[in-house]
């Protein structure tokens, strides 16, 4: 996010699917850069905890907002262009729907738990499975994206890492990386 913010001054951070992790990370890089952060979320009880923890602000500089959504095809509506766009919804089947509608519109796309998609066949091709953190398999996601790097944690929470897909048909995303 770092080098993509020296690049353009104000981005439009779009989370979809608020996270007790990402959404303070995105709310705090937003304020601290003057940067403009909008999350939604479809399951009430968790929105409502998470904008327990987190203020939202709308000034001129920055903006810090959440949106409750009866359902992520509302995120469609979204009418800014958006330069980062971070999917992490439930159910799965959002996040395809969110990566089909918005992969040539946003400029960078990050997807958490990617390689549920290419291990179900329903995205990217599994080339190699993950075996543990010293061998992460390989799996290729030239059917979405032109420019793509999968990232793992350096200490895994799971069996599978889990790995994030980052993402463009827009940017060569290794330059920001």
């Amino acid at each position: 996010m770092k080098n993509l913010s020296k690049e353009i001054k104000h981005l439009t951070i779009v989370e979809v699917g608020s996270g007790e992790s990402s959404s303070p990370i995105f709310a705090k890089f937003a304020k601290n850069k003057n940067h403009f952060f909008y999350s939604f979320e479809t399951n009430k009880k968790y929105f409502l905890e998470i904008i327990k923890k987190i203020k939202i602000e709308n000034t001129k500089k920055y903006c810090i907002n959440f949106k409750f959504l009866e359902n992520y095809n509302l995120v469609k509506e979204f009418k800014n262009n958006i330069d980062l766009l971070f999917i992490d919804s439930a159910p799965w089947e959002s996040r395809v729907e969110m990566l089909s509608h918005f992969k040539d519109k946003a400029k960078i796309i990050i997807i958490h738990d990617c390689d549920y998609f290419p291990n179900n066949k329903i995205f990217g091709k599994l080339v190699r499975p993950v075996k543990n953190a010293n061998d992460t398999g390989y799996r290729d996601y030239n059917d979405v994206f032109s420019s793509w790097y999968e990232y793992f944690p350096k200490r895994f929470h799971c069996a599978s890492g889990p790995p994030t897909l980052i993402g463009s048909n827009i940017l060569d995303v290794n330059k920001y990386i």
